[in-house]
C-alpha cells in the first residue's frame, strides 16, 4: 500500500487571502498519478493538505491555541468553517482526479479519527479497507 500526501501549498496558493486552487498543478499531479497507476495497479491512499482553503480560517479563529470554555461556541463555528472550506478543496481534487480516470472517494479525517491536544488519539480505518478492497482510491 502507498500513502501519498499532497501538500496544500502545491494544490493552492497558500498565502492567498482567499481560497484559490492551482488548477495547473492539480491537473499535472492527477495525470502523474494516473500514469503511475496505469504502469502497475497498486493500493493507494491519497491525503492532502488544506492550503489557502484551511489555513486562513484556522488563523482567523486561532485554532490550535489554548482557549477557555466561554470561547468554545466560537471555536466550534471556526472548526465548521475550516471543515467546510477543506471540503471545497477536496471536491476540486476529486473532480480533477475523476476526470483523469482515477476512482477516488473522499473520506474526511473527522469521520474516522479523533485528536486531543493536536495528537491523534483514535482512528478507525475500516472504511479505507473496504474501499481499497473494491479498487477505489480513498
Amino acid at each position: 500500500m502507498i500513502i501519498l500526501k499532497i501538500g496544500g501549498s502545491i494544490l493552492t496558493n497558500k498565502d492567498s487571502k482567499t481560497s484559490e486552487v492551482d488548477a495547473v498543478s492539480l491537473k499535472r499531479i492527477a495525470s502523474e498519478i494516473k500514469a503511475s497507476m496505469d504502469n502497475s495497479p497498486k493500493e493507494l491512499v491519497i491525503v492532502h493538505g488544506a492550503g489557502s482553503f484551511g489555513h486562513p480560517p484556522a488563523k482567523k479563529h486561532r485554532i490550535g491555541e489554548e482557549f477557555d470554555k466561554s470561547q468554545y461556541p466560537q471555536k466550534r463555528l471556526g472548526f465548521c468553517e475550516i471543515q467546510n472550506e477543506v471540503k471545497k478543496l477536496n471536491m476540486f481534487i476529486c473532480e480533477a482526479f475523476i476526470e483523469e480516470g482515477l476512482p477516488v472517494v473522499a473520506i474526511p479525517a473527522s469521520s474516522f479519527m479523533r485528536a486531543t491536544n493536536k495528537r491523534i488519539t483514535d482512528g478507525n480505518l475500516d472504511s479505507f479497507k473496504r474501499y481499497l478492497e473494491k479498487g477505489f482510491i480513498p
